[in-house]
């Protein structure tokens, strides 16, 4: 049995240290993922709507943070391996490569042929913004372009090692470029991108 929880997260810390208060006991091992992105995304998680907001023209400014995002279709696979291969009370980090918002910006530019972002705001400045922009949206009843979690997720250290997922579980990840691209693909065909409906998708 494996438990699936984000790093860094409340339920990754309690249930990771259930886990192993347990772990005598309990054939169970903790399954650790980054962020997560991927196609097929229905429910337009955070990174799929920092993907439509780019291509969309509706990300003025970056921030001058980081990433780290494993495809979905890897973490499912890992978890998969975990629960198959995974040792009872052991820990795994399912990542991926740290990238720069401002390369994942360009990744995602180059691959739907858009403009790139050209600015990008200090952390320390995005934060002051998205404090800003967060009152705003509660008094309008809106959703706010940035938050200050968002801004928190690029300025922490997103320097994941997945080295034990790897070696013992066999995990592995494809590039930023391949899911990327089979995410926008997805996000062609189910018409979420302006300027492409879903009946023009190839």
């Amino acid at each position: 049995m494996s438990f699936h929880a984000p790093l860094k997260s409340g339920a990754a810390f309690y249930g990771r240290r259930r886990v192993l208060r347990l772990r005598r006991g309990l054939n169970a091992c903790v399954v650790l993922p980054s962020g997560i992105l991927g196609p097929n995304d229905p429910a337009i998680g955070e990174t799929t709507k920092v993907l439509i907001q780019i291509i969309n023209g509706e990300m003025p400014a970056g921030i001058n943070g980081s990433f780290n995002l494993c495809d979905v279709r890897d973490l499912a696979d890992g978890a998969i391996r975990a629960a198959d291969h995974g040792k009872a009370g052991e820990c795994y980090i399912l990542g991926n490569e740290e990238v720069n918002f401002r390369d994942f910006a360009k990744m995602v530019s180059d691959e739907a042929g858009v403009k790139e972002i050209k600015t990008f705001l200090p952390v320390g400045f995005a934060n002051f913004i998205a404090r800003i922009l967060e009152k705003q949206a509660k008094r309008s009843g809106k959703r706010p372009l940035m938050t200050t979690f968002s801004v928190y997720n690029l300025a922490r250290n997103n320097d994941f090692d997945s080295t034990k997922a790897k070696n013992e579980l066999g995990y592995h990840t494809r590039s930023y470029r391949d899911t990327i691209h089979d995410e926008i693909a997805w996000l062609r065909e189910t018409g979420r991108i302006k300027g492409m409906p879903a009946a023009a998708a190839v």
